[in-house]
């Protein structure tokens, strides 16, 4: 078997796993659900309550939903554009001279980016323990939103055989003789 088959082969099994811990976690809370949990009902009502306001009415309820689809459709996109470039330059100690920003420009994205996040996760777990509901409409949008910077990230690669036409780096060389070891 070849390293491409044998990479393609364990990213699908692990894909395959996370899916069936997904199900059983699922199943488990169903099946032990015994209807006494604030954590478990769907839609507003008076005595939901997120970070002290009140969602007793459909309007309230639907400008949750609305800001908490803006909130995960923006963290998302910063997921997919910004880590990565901060990821792959400023935390890569092999990378030594970056052309496009300056310093204090780098600074400001990685920190702020940072400390916005950490901000926007303290919030949104906070609203997402709130009811069950809450938290699946939040990862609907951002699994939406990853559609679109997934599709726009891969519109900029080739596949299969145009692969083979691309001459391999050292460095991807290397990666195949490690997962090859793996």
């Amino acid at each position: 078997m070849d390293l491409d088959t044998k990479l393609r082969n364990r990213l699908f099994t692990a894909f395959c796993i996370n899916i069936a811990l997904v199900a059983v976690v699922i199943a488990i809370v169903i099946s032990f659900n015994e209807g006494k949990t604030p954590y478990l009902n769907v839609g507003w009502h008076p005595d939901l309550f997120i970070l002290g306001c009140n969602i007793d009415t459909r309007g309230k309820y639907i400008c949750l939903i609305l800001l908490l689809g803006l909130l995960e459709a923006v963290d998302v996109y910063i997921n997919d554009t910004i880590y990565p470039y901060i990821s792959n330059n400023v935390r890569n100690n092999n990378v030594k001279h970056i052309k496009e920003f300056s310093k204090n420009e780098l600074r400001l994205l990685t920190n702020g980016s940072y400390v916005m996040s950490s901000i926007k996760y303290t919030l949104l777990i906070m609203v997402s323990i709130s009811q069950i509901d809450i938290s699946l409409i939040k990862v609907l949008f951002g699994e939406i939103t990853c559609l679109f910077t997934t599709d726009i990230q891969l519109s900029e690669k080739t596949y299969g055989q145009e692969y083979e036409a691309i001459p391999s780096t050292d460095q991807s060389e290397i990666a195949l003789a490690v997962l090859e070891k793996v």
